[in-house]
């Protein structure tokens, strides 16, 4: 399928959607996602010597992923990869994907009131930043409840190993106001479900 193809199916997706969105009221409106099921296959890699930062690797209704440098705290960069695994983090699907080294920018196919997604977080830190802001190099639990504008909530539980021990965390990051794009990364990290209210 060529460029123009994929945009004009992505255009006229996101047209019919959001004809279906109008007649609803405001609490039931609906939300499209950016997910990683098939036909992408298990084992799909974006990033590292597949691609360069900046790169758009998919499209969707919701908007586009692009791969991007992962920045860490001391100000250097790294590029590794992010693969496509499963089971995925729950919600109707049934792949995620795994992010080591690596940002991913989400840029909206029209400003969102909200944008929801699921993460599992094994250690290292993060990258975050909305509609173009500084890039936060924590962890995503440690964010302000605003960022550039837009409200942060942040959902942990602890994962724990057979012994007891907690050796992670899974969440679901949830952001309300008007959100253009989002970016994050991790290191030991998973990301499922990034869906989209408008």
């Amino acid at each position: 399928m060529s460029t123009l193809n994929l945009r004009l199916v992505v255009l006229i997706t996101l047209a019919w959607l959001l004809a279906g969105c109008a007649g609803m009221s405001k609490e039931k409106q609906c939300t499209v996602c950016i997910d990683f099921e098939q036909p992408i296959a298990p084992g799909t890699a974006f990033g590292g010597s597949a691609q360069t930062p900046g790169t758009v690797v998919l499209q969707r209704a919701a908007g586009t992923m692009s791969v991007e440098n992962f920045l860490h705290p001391s100000g250097t960069s790294s590029f590794n990869r992010a693969v496509v695994s499963s089971p995925g983090l729950g919600g109707p699907g049934n792949q995620r994907l795994d992010v080591n080294n690596i940002s991913l920018r989400f840029a909206l196919a029209a400003p969102s009131r909200e944008v929801t997604f699921d993460f599992t977080d094994l250690g290292g830190h993060e990258n975050f930043a909305v509609n173009g802001g500084a890039i936060d190099t924590g962890n995503l639990e440690a964010l302000p409840a605003t960022v550039n504008g837009v409200a942060v909530t942040v959902f942990t539980a602890p994962i724990f190993n057979s012994g007891g021990v907690q050796v992670g965390k899974v969440g679901k990051v949830r952001l309300t106001g008007q959100i253009r794009e989002v970016l994050v990364g991790g290191q030991e990290f998973s990301l499922d479900n990034f869906c989209v209210a408008p």
